[in-house]
């Protein structure tokens, strides 16, 4: 599990986004914190963090250091996780997949709820036979994916399904293959331009929610104001 806080200082991970470039802007080795995994239980315990999580250029060339959450959280009642980084979401897949699921192979799916796909190129691949190594699957989480590129090595190395949901549309026809085999991810993004979560779309969400087997859920820093993402949050889990 993640068990304590990391700063990531390699070109690596989420901090090879744009890493010369900010190298020169801050005239150190830039870095990130990969906050340590804190049990909850109550949504309402979860708080911001001070810490960057995230950096990169804009559009315009502008540096935006992104802070997140304090922590990485676990409601264990609940099997959800939240998180501010999406990529993180992978770790917590190949635990699950590894410990929980061991029948019906051939409907175990993820359905991925985010304004963005997140099946950019990655060039290393996810060794199965290592999914039971937490050392192994962080290191991969962290050091080898990104937010844009988490999902195709575990699609290569699993050979489970995911469903995008990137629309109104497809959220409100979206239902569950087999709730026992499937992971619900939630990138709050996906909303970022409102106010609110409009209402068709918050009772499947929560409806979603309440049959998936495991849920995790992110705040994309670099997208969504984070205090816009715990107001989402506590949307969707209230």
């Amino acid at each position: 599990m993640y068990i304590s806080q990391y700063e990531l200082q390699e070109d690596r991970g989420n901090n090879a986004h744009a890493f010369n470039e900010r190298k020169i802007i801050q005239g150190k080795n830039p870095s990130l914190i990969i906050p340590s995994l804190k049990k909850i239980d109550s949504h309402k315990e979860i708080i911001l963090g001070k810490h960057i999580v995230f950096e990169d250029l804009d559009q315009n060339h502008t540096l935006q250091s992104c802070t997140g959450l304090a922590h990485l959280y676990q409601l264990e009642k609940q099997n959800i996780y939240i998180m501010d980084n999406h990529n993180h979401a992978l770790y917590f897949w190949l635990e699950h997949i590894n410990t929980q699921w061991n029948q019906n192979r051939n409907k175990r799916e993820v359905i991925h709820i985010d304004a963005h796909a997140d099946l950019g190129t990655n060039k290393n691949h996810l060794d199965t036979s290592k999914i039971g190594d937490k050392s192994y699957t962080w290191d991969f989480t962290n050091l080898q994916c990104q937010i844009g590129n988490f999902i195709p090595p575990f699609v290569e190395a699993t050979w489970i399904q995911c469903q995008q949901v990137r629309s109104s549309s497809k959220l409100l026809s979206t239902t569950l293959v087999d709730s026992k085999q499937t992971i619900l991810d939630i990138d709050l993004d996906f909303r970022a331009l409102e106010k609110q979560i409009p209402r068709e779309e918050l009772s499947k969400v929560r409806e979603l929610i309440t049959s998936a087997s495991l849920v995790t859920i992110a705040t994309s820093p670099f997208f969504l104001d984070q205090d816009r993402a715990l107001h989402f949050l506590e949307q969707i889990l209230s």
